[in-house]
Formats: C-alpha cells, structure tokens, sequence
C-alpha cells in the first residue's frame, strides 16, 4: 500500500470514528402530531399516589418498555378537568415541541401528573417534575404500553392551563441549587 492511499484510509478511518463518537450518544427526538389527539376525550390533571415509582439512572438510550411499572388507575385522583377550548389550546401546545424519545428518569410517575384519556379508554400519563419526568402510554387497564421521554412541556408551562397550581420545586442539595441562585 502506498503513502498517499495509506494517509486516505487513516483519514476515512477517523472520520468514521468521530462520526461515530458524535452521533452515538444521541438520545433522539421526536414531536406528538395533531392527528395523535383526533380520538382525545380529556385533558386532567391527576395526583397518583405511587410508591412503586423508582428512580432510574439518567442513562440515555436505555429506556425500555420493560422498565416501566404499570399504573393502578384506581388510585388515580382527578383534581381538574380541562374545558375543550383549553383542551384544543393544550394540544396545540404539546404538538408544537420535540421531546427526548425513549428517556425517563422514573420507571412510573407520582404525585401530580397530566393524563391525556382517549376514547378507547388508553392514555398518555405524563409527569413534568425536573428530577422525575416521565411519558409513557398505557391501556385502559393501566398497562403499560409505550414509553416517550422527556415530557414537551414544564411544570409551570402546565400550570398556565389549570386553574389549580402544581408545587414547583427543586431539589435540594445537589448542582441544580446553583442554577435556580
């Protein structure tokens, strides 16, 4: 092998192995459609008293449907309804961000968290905490379906669309303290 082919291989070589090295941690994106909410019946804002929930290690890319705990729907408390123009408003809020795919924190949430129901009787349950966040789909029976990620809206985004507030806090003690200074 000559100088001049040795020195274009060495070269795709790196190439490849940066390419690798920049794109591989990439946990994805993607975006709810409009057309996902054709058959949604409501937008609620539940508290799920939850003491299976786990955390689980921030570990992009290793979130699996069978890490995800099933929900117990009976032990849901619906705390407000939306009306359905804050209903279509909501939507459109969450259609308009990407969000992290195949990402959460927890393996099940708990304590406030939005439930999107649809007519099936399915839903998407979502919780926006910033050491807690979690989206996942599940059956009418609360069996889990489908994990999301990261949820496309934060706390205080979802409280401008319920007149009931949720607590918005930090945790405490660790790297965050400084950002909220």
């Amino acid at each position: 092998m000559n100088s001049k082919t040795s020195k274009t291989l060495s070269l795709i070589l790196i190439l490849s192995i940066c390419i690798l090295a920049f794109t591989s941690c990439d946990p994805g994106i993607a975006c709810f459609y409009k057309e996902d909410f054709d058959k949604l019946q409501a937008v609620e804002l539940i508290y799920y008293d939850n003491p299976n929930s786990n955390e689980r290690n921030f570990n992009w890319g290793n979130s699996h449907i069978y890490d995800l705990v099933d929900v117990d729907v009976n032990k849901f408390e619906i705390i407000e309804t939306l009306s359905e123009e804050k209903t279509e408003s909501f939507v459109d809020a969450i259609t308009e961000r990407d969000y992290f795919i195949d990402y959460h924190s927890v393996d099940s949430p708990s304590g406030y968290c939005v439930r999107l129901l649809f007519e099936d009787g399915s839903f998407i349950l979502f919780k926006t905490a910033l050491y807690s966040s979690f989206s996942g789909h599940y059956d009418s029976n609360g069996k889990a379906t489908y994990v999301y990620g990261i949820p496309p809206l934060t706390d205080e985004e979802v409280n401008s669309f319920f007149n009931f507030q949720i607590p918005v806090s930090k945790p405490k003690g660790s790297i965050w303290d400084s950002l909220f200074e």
